[in-house]
This record gives C-alpha cells, sequence and structure tokens, in this order.
C-alpha cells in the first residue's frame, strides 16, 4: 500500500515537471531564464509550480483585455446559435 502512494507521487512529480517544462519552453524567453524555471520545477516541483503560475506567466495586457471582453458578446450569441 505504501508503495503504491510513493508511486502515485513519483507520477505526479512527473507529470508536474513534463507540464510546466513544456510551458516554459513554449514561452521562448532568455535561456538562463528558462534554465533558471526549469531547475526551480524540477528541484520543487509543487512549489515551484505555484510560483510558475504567480510570477513567471506573463500576463495579456489590458488592451488584449478590453478587445476580448469587446468580442465575448458576439462570440457567446454565434455559440449560442449552433
Amino acid at each position: 500500500m505504501l508503495n503504491l502512494e510513493f508511486m502515485g507521487f513519483g507520477l505526479l512529480h512527473i507529470a508536474i515537471v513534463a507540464v510546466v517544462s513544456l510551458r516554459v519552453i513554449m514561452q521562448r524567453r532568455a535561456p538562463g531564464v528558462s534554465l533558471a524555471w526549469l531547475l526551480l520545477v524540477i528541484l520543487l516541483p509543487y512549489a515551484g509550480a505555484i510560483f510558475y503560475v504567480l510570477v513567471g506567466e506573463r500576463t495579456l495586457g489590458r488592451r488584449r483585455v478590453r478587445r476580448t471582453a469587446a468580442l465575448l458578446p458576439s462570440l457567446q450569441g454565434w455559440l449560442e446559435r449552433s
């Protein structure tokens, strides 16, 4: 039973590292920045992933948020008709 719990944590560790690593690589930042995030996530997967989501993700910006909000009503109408 204990062995299955360790296996579950191991799989969760691998999943977190894989998902966040792909996200970091897809951002196309400077190699040093990407390497630092990868190292943090590999060494501390749970805390590193949370820290990356809170600090490392880029925001959309106010202008893009306004444009998206303006498009939402027309998109919702289109989805309701489909």
